[in-house]
């Protein structure tokens, strides 16, 4: 930086408020500040570009920022519930309370889940945090759009579209200055259209750098899952469309044809939405997975989880970074065959980065598959795929009748959502290990210590070492 760059940047002011500083001082500091911009109207210096763009544009639209006036109330509880129901957001809700709601008790916070005109849908979290909450509205139902409530989190992140962090006296409405919160917007694959958002929020520890990075990743997994359930859909219904997923069954003048039977191999984002998809089909399903916690997944689905039994000494079918490993001989594989001759479609999902995906269908199983079943190969590549014969992006129906499709690039049928997931994973990491406009490789935290290395080698067919890159593929 030359001299007068230098000189320049030290006579602008230190911005007011940035999450992670000394909390007491940022607060008085920020109430003094709004206190000024409401008796002057001029901006107070030191004050965060993005909060003093809102400010002015809550100024703008006649909006009185003392008052204390709580946002309206959109529709009653049983319009809401039925909107709630419908809404895109909500079969993420489960993946929402485990990556939001862990811990509400512990530091007193709430999580809301709000749509695209910044109606809060969903608003859970610490009981006591919730009751306070309640005296400023902040409710289900309640819009908290920047319109309506001012300066706040999920408000402003609709008016600028990106992730935000409002801390305390920031708050345009000074019933809100006893809390901070941090939310991002939850987008839409392929088209970019903002379909919700989701927010954090609380006391002290939502006026953090962790907290933003929470609600940035949250949203990130939602759009991860949306284009999961794009796929298994379009694939999925492609495959079944000649065979019965009424649940109840199909009636027909000569009966009741039973439902199809699917199963679904692998529990990682493609193995989940896959499961989903079916059950919503009306499919009997079932699925497995070598790694023992996804049985939680798979059963909240509504979907079976196989009881597969390994030896008691035999270690878990985790691998590093959530991934499955390679099965072992034949612990699983003459157990699962069985439930493949029964099914009418099995779908595998199962990869390990770097490496050949694990063999779990032989020929063997496909040869006792009744003719008409379908096995969809998710993992298959140019390594191999998790059904013995498939092929990348080659589909052949085999002597017995049954159709074997290799679909290992269906990101490759919807580019664009592919594309812009990838990016927005990039941008979300840079914007995680960015500080100020600096750099900062910290090994202690969870997602830069990934980053940098664990010290664990993996080596793939071709012999090389590699470190598994999590945007390889999912868990399976």
């Amino acid at each position: 930086m030359d001299a007068p760059a230098e000189a320049s940047a030290a006579m602008r002011p230190a911005p007011i408020g940035v999450p992670g500083g000394d909390r007491r001082t940022a607060d008085r500091e920020l109430r003094r500040a709004y206190e000024r911009f409401l008796t002057s109207r001029h901006m107070p210096p030191g004050v965060r570009r993005m909060v003093a763009d809102s400010w002015q544009r809550c100024a703008a639209s006649g909006m009185l920022p003392g008052n204390g006036r709580l946002p309206p109330l959109r529709m009653t509880s049983q319009a809401l519930s039925e909107y709630r129901r419908t809404h895109p957001l909500a079969p993420l809700l489960p993946m929402f309370r485990d990556l939001l709601g862990a811990g509400a008790a512990d530091d007193g916070h709430v999580f809301a889940i709000g749509d695209a005109d910044g109606t809060l849908l969903w608003v859970e979290g610490d009981r006591q945090a919730m009751r306070r909450a309640e005296r400023m509205r902040f409710v289900e139902g309640a819009v908290w759009s920047e319109a309506q409530a001012g300066t706040n989190a999920p408000g402003t992140v609709l008016a600028v579209g990106q992730p935000v962090q409002i801390l305390s006296a920031e708050h345009y409405n000074c019933a809100v200055h006893a809390w901070s919160c941090a939310a991002a917007p939850v987008r839409e694959p392929g088209t970019g259209r903002v379909l919700g958002v989701v927010d954090l929020t609380g006391g002290a520890t939502i006026a953090t750098p962790p907290a933003l990075a929470a609600v940035r990743a949250a949203a990130l997994a939602a759009e991860a899952q949306l284009a999961g359930r794009i796929i298994a859909a379009t694939r999925l219904t492609a495959v079944t469309t000649p065979l019965p997923l009424s649940a109840a069954g199909v009636p027909t003048t000569a009966g009741t044809a039973p439902p199809a039977a699917v199963l679904v191999l692998g529990a990682g984002v493609a193995g989940l939405q896959a499961i989903a998809t079916a059950r919503r089909l009306g499919a009997i399903v079932s699925a497995y997975d070598v790694r023992p916690e996804s049985r939680g997944e798979v059963e909240s689905l509504g979907a079976r989880f196989l009881d597969i039994q390994r030896p008691p000494d035999e270690e878990s079918g985790a691998g590093q970074g959530g991934y499955a490993r390679e099965l072992t001989d034949q612990e699983q594989r003459d157990a699962l065959d069985a439930y493949i001759a029964r099914s009418d479609v099995v779908i595998t999902t199962a990869q390990v980065p770097g490496r050949k995906p694990p063999l779990l269908v032989t020929a063997t199983a496909v040869e006792r598959m009744r003719p008409g079943s379908v096995v969809v190969d998710l993992a298959a590549s140019a390594l191999g795929g998790n059904v013995e014969g498939s092929e990348p992006e080659k589909t052949v129906v085999l002597d017995g009748g049954v159709t074997l499709i290799g679909a290992g690039r269906l990101s490759s049928a919807m580019a664009t959502a592919a594309s812009t997931a990838y990016s927005r994973n990039l941008v979300a990491l840079l914007r995680h290990l960015l500080r100020d406009g600096e750099l900062v490789l910290d090994p202690s935290d969870e997602i830069t210590g990934a980053l940098l290395g664990d010290g664990v080698a993996h080596e793939p067919a071709d012999g090389s070492t590699v470190t598994p890159d999590p945007a390889e593929g999912g868990a399976s």
